[in-house]
């Protein structure tokens, strides 16, 4: 969920980034493939926050999240 997320969102930031004047001059601007409704984007939030909660409280051991073994 949190990579879905992130992939979600990263291009949205970015776009917002670059709609200012003076980032877009020396950069361009961006404009993020994904259209995502401002519900969209809560949900999004809501389900990134209970997702990262939920892993904190949890406190178990990935392999795949917390890299290799000792």
């Amino acid at each position: 969920m949190l990579v879905a997320a992130l992939a979600v969102l990263v291009p949205q930031l970015a776009e917002q980034l670059t709609k200012s004047a003076g980032i877009a001059r020396h950069t361009g601007t961006f404009t993020s493939p994904l259209d995502v409704p401002k519900c969209g984007n809560i949900a999004i939030g809501v389900a990134t926050l209970a997702a990262s909660t939920e892993r904190a409280l949890r406190l178990r051991h990935s392999h795949l999240l917390d890299g290799a073994a000792d």
